[in-house]
């Protein structure tokens, strides 16, 4: 399971970028707020920095700029005091330098298409493909330009892909498809789901059931919820009798070994318990 820190940095980052789209003031300190609690959780928060100056300066909030670079800075001192690359912990549990790799596109694809690495690890590319075509052709249609805070908030999240396969592409394409990566990918189709909604649901009036992209929608969560249940019912299954087996194997071991030291005779027995046997 991901560690506590990825949910955080997420809450945090993406409660930045929205308020950051407020003209309020309490709106830009509580963004402010959240920056600091995003780099406190992880390092991909400091990638809310640039985002959020490239939001204040096409608002031509200028002095909120500076003052979000100040602080910034201020947070960017504080993050690399004492840092040591040493304490980057490797899938062997190991401490390993961290270093920037040759980005792998693969590496990256998988990475956004994660939530579709089950029960199939190469569903991940799959689903990468796709997701990365659709917001393709969001962005080229304009629906970011119309929806500015979701459009950020994706730029986020692939940074964040981007992060990841530099850092971590040389521990091996399974790590892309991890629990703290399937958050991200998760997010995406959340967001892309928003997408679906807004240009194609709420634009046709239609009833409910009438709405053929809605109730396709519908039937394919369902089909899915359900397929990923009975897949994970029966690795459940399996996994619980794997157990099982291997437990009443160790048993059985133990009670013949266990057998064999009470049946020797004292003189042995001493012997081996003198020697820590």
């Amino acid at each position: 399971m991901a560690g506590l820190a990825n949910l955080p940095v997420l809450v945090f980052s993406l409660a930045a970028i929205h308020l950051l789209h407020s003209a309020i003031r309490k709106s830009f300190f509580s963004a402010v707020a959240c920056l600091v609690l995003a780099i406190s959780s992880s390092g991909n928060g400091l990638l809310v920095i640039p985002i959020g100056l490239i939001i204040l300066i096409l608002n031509r909030r200028y002095r909120r700029a500076f003052i979000w670079a100040a602080l910034s800075a201020l947070c960017v001192a504080a993050y690399w005091y004492g840092y040591s690359s040493q304490l980057w912990v490797g899938p062997t549990g190991t401490p390993v330098p961290m270093e920037m790799q040759f980005l792998r596109p693969a590496y990256f694809i998988s990475f956004i298409g994660s939530a579709g690495g089950y029960p199939i690890k190469a569903g991940s590319l799959l689903a990468g493909i796709l997701m990365c075509a659709f917001y393709l052709y969001l962005a080229k249609a304009g629906y970011f330009r119309r929806n500015p805070a979701i459009g950020y908030s994706v730029l986020f999240l692939l940074l964040s892909g981007v992060l990841v396969t530099g850092f971590r592409s040389n521990f091996g394409f399974s790590s892309s498809i991890a629990s703290r990566y399937t958050i991200y990918s998760t997010l995406l189709l959340i967001f892309g789901w928003f997408a679906i909604v807004e240009e194609w649901l709420i634009a046709k009036a239609k009833p409910p059931f009438r709405n053929r992209i809605l109730t396709m929608a519908i039937v394919l969560a369902i089909v899915f919820s359900v397929a990923m249940d009975v897949w994970g019912l029966v690795v459940l299954v399996r996994g619980e009798s794997r157990s099982f087996l291997l437990t009443i194997r160790r048993t059985s071991i133990a009670d013949i070994y266990f057998w064999k030291f009470v049946t020797k005779n004292d003189g042995l027995r001493a012997h081996a318990v003198k020697g820590g046997g």
